[in-house]
């Protein structure tokens, strides 16, 4: 966020999806997306979401922790 004012903390997330549903060209149903899909949803498979930044999470935890029983082993 650009600063902590409360307009800008309350409106912040609104208005970036203001933006993004007025891209030029875009189909309704991904208007429709933008208002209710996970946070990061985008129409061109560009964005992450929440799910998506979970499983890298627990991928490299996992690869790390494999990684150490084999040192240890």
């Amino acid at each position: 966020m650009p600063d902590n004012k409360p307009d800008t903390v309350l409106l912040y997330e609104w208005r970036k999806i203001w933006k993004d549903i007025k891209q030029p060209g875009l189909k309704f149903s991904d208007r429709i997306n933008y208002i209710f899909n996970s946070p990061g949803w985008r129409h061109d498979g560009t964005g992450k979401t929440v799910r998506q930044y979970q499983r890298d999470y627990w991928a490299k935890k996992n690869k790390k922790k494999e990684d150490i029983q084999k040192k240890s082993a």
